[in-house]
């Protein structure tokens, strides 16, 4: 049997404490990216209308989209038995809940 390596087992058996964690690193990285493209260099390429709203909503949706696309990248991870039709239907599951979230927080931000 071999070890698995990652912080989530391959069945996502993680403690809370490891999801929390998983999820606000999730969202402090879109932060950080959404902070950082909203300067005056790009300012020419695009901008935001209402940057405090993009910070915090912005990124929770797309914070919410790395943390579900984490996960499932987490299960993907080489095991001898694992067929490359297996790693297929993975990466459309991710996909498919990726453009599930996507409706979602569509359908909340129109309202």
């Amino acid at each position: 049997s071999i070890p698995n390596p990652s912080p989530f087992h391959c069945r996502f058996h993680a403690a809370p404490l490891q999801v929390a964690v998983s999820y606000v690193l999730a969202y402090a990285m879109a932060f950080a990216e959404t902070l950082l493209m909203a300067n005056p260099y790009l300012a020419g390429y695009f901008s935001y209308a209402d940057k405090g709203r993009m910070l915090w909503m912005g990124s929770l949706c797309y914070g919410t989209l790395l943390f579900v696309s984490q996960l499932v990248f987490l299960r993907l991870e080489p095991r001898p038995n694992k067929t490359l039709r297996q790693v297929t239907w993975d990466v459309l599951a991710v996909t498919c809940l990726v453009l599930c979230a996507y409706d979602v927080f569509a359908a909340i931000l129109v309202r």
